[in-house]
């Protein structure tokens, strides 16, 4: 008979309208009189059979089974790198930066030590007269070349009378040619 109603549950449209209640009980209402006599009908839980009708009520999940067999050892994973020495090599790295920065940070400060805010305007406004400076020595610089081009080319022998001997120095060498920085 049990059969029979388990059969009838499987089958009923309403079987699966209702979902497992607490504990995963779930509840049925099963026609005892009538003509569709032994029709089964899931209910939500806590609900009233009609009349004619007797509540059925059994679990959805049965007793715990027996423990199974402890499965076969899984493949080993591919080696990784060790993470503490690429960590260990990342902050030697950075360590070695840091200190080449912080050379340069001293090296910076000795060089700036003892300039002050009123020593840098003084500077910026001393500019304009060393840009009108370093344009003056270049051209003094090709003028003087131009001059001694020229001269280069005199000669004095036979123009001096009486024997006098002249001695002319030797004329320098080129000024090199003046770029502003």
């Amino acid at each position: 008979m049990v059969g029979l109603l388990l059969g009838g549950v499987l089958f009923a449209d309403s079987a699966a309208a209702a979902a497992p209640g607490k504990g995963g009980q779930i509840q049925a209402c099963y026609k005892v009189k009538g003509k569709p006599k032994g029709s089964v009908r899931v209910v939500p839980t806590n609900r009233k059979c009609r009349r004619g009708e007797r509540k059925l009520v059994w679990s959805a999940a049965g007793p715990p089974g027996p423990q199974g067999a402890a499965g076969s050892q899984g493949a080993s994973g591919s080696g990784g790198t060790d993470g503490a020495a690429d960590s260990d090599a990342s902050v030697a790295a950075l360590e070695t930066k840091v200190a080449a920065l912080t050379l340069k940070v001293e090296s910076l400060e000795g060089v700036l030590a003892g300039v002050t805010n009123s020593a840098l305007l003084d500077a910026v406004a001393a500019v304009p007269a060393v840009e009108s400076l370093c344009a003056q020595t270049s051209t003094l610089t090709t003028r003087a070349n131009t001059l001694l081009t020229s001269l280069g080319g005199i000669a004095l022998g036979g123009v001096i009378p009486l024997g006098l001997n002249l001695s002319v120095p030797g004329l320098p060498a080129a000024l090199p040619s003046y770029v502003c920085p």
